[in-house]
């Protein structure tokens, strides 16, 4: 026997029909959807007051409310959800957005710093969204190789690459004159000794594993600055882009609320909220409203993906309102994660 609870969540082909009109049409608009909109947009061969008595049983199904009496309905979180679940397996990315997304990353250096910059400032743009970048923690990322190039008489980059193909540069000053004869040699030193070491385990051990060098100016300086170096997790954690974005739709209108989800945002919250929902989930995943747990986040959504640099796995995605597009942000978060991916693999 079906209980009652069950039974009010099996929605009949015509109210799954008429659930997506009534979202698709808020998404669009920003505005309660009427059964007359819905039939003159979307389902002309339906009368107006079917409609209407199916957009009722939806209503008391939970999957639509009415603001006001003489209002349409709007989706609630529950509405979203089964919208979503839907959506989710037909948003294939189109080749031509992949095309455009890899020619404007692979451009980019594989510098952490100016990667992040062009992915979450090129995401923000084309899903109209604040977009969020989370990196991945490198401390356990393998050393590939180092190089030590001359820049001055008395400065060095230090260009380190792991193994997920990420870079890393720093600049070194040295007490005297640089000879580019033994800055090959020094070079070769490093390579020979820290070559396929984990990061965090070049800083607590550099030191012992050139004891025997440690008089040599320029594996002193670079012992010195170890942990500053050989530390990936220095650079900016979380990168975001199109605060502004908040601030131009009509769901945020409330000054008050829009400033504590601004605060959210920036103090972590939210972050701290992907990573709890990432820890047995992978792929795309999307919090709603209240499924994101915390009060002030009950009017945003969250689409987010997971990436690989490597053997690490960091996080890339879209915050907007409940409102927001959902198959555009599908696409474009799935489309990032994977060329970003590809990206590290590849180099």
């Amino acid at each position: 026997m079906v209980s009652k609870k069950k039974y009010r969540d099996i929605l009949t082909e015509r109210e799954r029909k008429i659930l997506e009109a009534v979202v698709r049409d808020y998404i669009d608009n920003a505005y309660p959807v009427s059964s007359r909109q819905v039939h003159s947009k979307y389902m002309q061969d339906i009368s107006p007051a079917t409609i209407r008595n199916t957009m009722y049983l939806l209503e008391q199904k939970g999957y639509i409310s009415q603001p006001h009496i003489s209002a349409g309905r709007v989706p609630t979180d529950k509405g979203y959800r089964y919208y979503v679940n839907t959506l989710i397996e037909r948003c294939e990315v189109e080749n031509s957005i992949y095309e455009m997304v890899e020619r404007e990353l692979f451009e980019t250096t594989l510098d952490l710093t100016l990667l992040v910059e062009k992915a979450v400032k090129l995401l923000s743009k084309l899903t109209n969204e604040l977009s969020v970048f989370i990196a991945p923690m490198y401390t356990s990322g393998i050393l590939e190789k180092i190089e030590l190039i001359s820049i001055s008489e008395n400065r060095i980059l230090m260009v380190l690459e792991v193994k997920s193909g990420l870079m890393k540069t720093a600049i070194l000053s040295i007490d005297t004159e640089i000879v580019p004869r033994k800055l090959a040699l020094v070079t070769s030193v490093l390579n020979e000794r820290l070559a396929g070491i984990r990061l965090g385990e070049i800083i607590d051990t550099i030191h012992e594993r050139m004891s025997d060098i440690i008089d040599d100016v320029v594996i002193k300086v670079i012992i010195e600055n170890a942990p500053a170096v050989f530390d990936m997790s220095c650079i900016d954690k979380v990168k975001m882009s199109g605060t502004t974005n908040l601030f131009r739709k009509p769901d945020f209108k409330d000054t008050r609320l829009l400033g504590q989800i601004v605060s959210t945002i920036e103090n972590g919250t939210i972050v701290a909220n992907i990573y709890k929902n990432r820890k047995v989930r992978s792929g795309i995943v999307i919090t709603i409203g209240k499924e994101n747990k915390r009060e002030v986040m009950k009017d945003i959504s969250v689409v987010m993906k997971d990436y690989l640099a490597g053997d690490e796995k960091g996080f890339i995605g879209v915050v907007g309102p409940k409102r927001m597009d959902y198959a555009k942000a599908i696409k474009m978060v799935r489309c990032f994660a994977d060329v970003i991916s590809h990206v590290f693999s590849s180099r």
